[in-house]
């Protein structure tokens, strides 16, 4: 779906408590994301990470710039286990540039979706204050990635999530950031859930062939109900979490709205 003559508002904080939750997964912005999901999902069936693969350019040299500024603003010597303050420095470049990316990278008739596509980006990589990330910072790239492919400027079969978990992943490290909500052994990762989600998609097919010693040691009958385990897991775990989903934004790509009210 390619959205046309849009009117672009600026998002707004829509969950106030847990009730509003089960708005959240009537609503079309709830179908429009875990429809994306399930895109990117089945663009990665049986491919290898080395497979050829669509590439948005624009968006490729602006992630490899943000992630050259890394470099450039180094970790700050401390003693601390987690919080490197030179990531607030990061966090301020890309607040200050992001609409400049975006104008860069969008057709002139999309710059008027730069007021909806902004805060998803800028809070993708992680919180300036706290100085941690999480799967709710993961969540709004993911927005961000839904948003462009719903203004026809994203294929599902772009490698652009594979860069920016390259990007994320060195954050990480060198700012050593802490896990926004991390549930320890009862998760699959301190920081990501979409590259296991994705994952278990380049494994779907015979379990046999793909994982020999998974295979011998699992019950699990094949990657397939891996894949789609994991799918219903990131909706409990993360959509459904007032913790996480409370700082998300809502706008006329992502609305509020229940899908019924919308049509």
């Amino acid at each position: 779906m390619i959205l046309t003559d849009q009117a672009f508002i600026e998002p707004k904080k829509q969950i106030t408590d847990q009730r509003d939750i089960n708005k959240l997964v009537t609503s079309e912005a709830y179908v429009r994301l875990t429809r994306f999901l399930e895109l990117l999902n089945e663009s990665v069936v049986n491919k290898k990470i080395s497979d050829p693969c669509f590439v948005s350019e624009k968006v490729i040299d602006t992630l490899d710039t943000i992630m050259s500024w890394i470099d450039e603003i180094p970790s700050l010597p401390t003693s601390q286990r987690f919080g490197n303050k030179a990531f607030r420095d990061w966090v301020a470049r890309l607040e200050q540039n992001a609409p400049i990316i975006h104008r860069d990278i969008l057709p002139s008739q999309f710059h008027g979706a730069i007021i909806e596509l902004v805060p998803y980006f800028t809070e993708g990589f992680g919180n300036a204050t706290r100085i941690d990330y999480g799967s709710g910072h993961e969540l709004n790239f993911v927005a961000w990635m839904c948003c462009m492919h719903l203004l026809g400027l994203f294929q599902e079969q772009d490698y652009t999530a594979l860069v920016y978990l390259d990007l994320v992943r060195r954050l990480q490290s060198v700012y050593m950031l802490e896990p926004a909500g991390s549930r320890g052994v009862w998760g699959l990762d301190d920081h990501q859930f979409l590259s296991y989600y994705w994952g278990s998609a380049q494994l779907r097919g015979p379990f046999h062939e793909h994982s020999p010693l998974l295979y011998d040691i699992s019950e699990v009958p094949n990657w397939a109900k891996v894949n789609s385990g994991l799918m219903k897991m990131y909706v409990a775990d993360v959509l459904k979490k007032f913790p996480i989903v409370q700082h998300f934004v809502f706008g006329s790509l992502l609305p509020f709205k229940s899908v019924a009210e919308h049509q």
